[in-house]
Formats: structure tokens, sequence, C-alpha cells
């Protein structure tokens, strides 16, 4: 159970992400009076928050967030191979 509350509060967090930056960019071209910033904003807001839920998963997985390649071993025959994420 306290697995799951924090999986919707994960994903709870991504969806701000994703939202907020569209209606903040929303509120902005009805202040402005222009008619992009919506569009920005909910684009980054999305570029944003599947990273951020990308990340989350990686880490639920036991897979490290950074790097461009990861060692692993092969528990069964000792062998280390490099992969690209």
């Amino acid at each position: 159970m306290v697995e799951a509350m924090h999986w919707i509060s994960r994903l709870t967090t991504v969806t701000m992400e994703i939202v907020l930056p569209g209606l903040l960019g929303h509120w902005l071209d009805r202040r402005w009076g222009t008619g992009f910033l919506a569009l920005v904003g909910f684009g980054l807001g999305l570029v944003c928050g599947m990273q951020h839920l990308l990340s989350m998963t990686r880490m639920a997985d036991g897979k490290p967030m950074t790097g461009a390649s990861v060692t692993e071993s092969d528990e069964t025959t000792g062998n280390v191979e490099e992969t690209q994420q």
C-alpha cells in the first residue's frame, strides 16, 4: 500500500510538471496578448515531465540515472559487458 502511494505521488508530480508550465504560458498569453507561450509551456513541460518519469523508472529498476554507458556483469559467467542506454 505504501509503495502504491509513493507511485501515485510521483505520477501526480510528473503530471503537474507537464501541465503547470502550459497553464502558466496560457496565462501569460492572455496577459501579454501573445499566442504561442502556452504551446511552448506545454512542450517544455512534456519534455521535462517525460525525462523525470524515465529517471524515476530507471531508479525503480535499480539502474543508474546518469552516464551514456553502464558496465554490467553477467552473474552466471562473470563476463563484463558494456551497454549503451
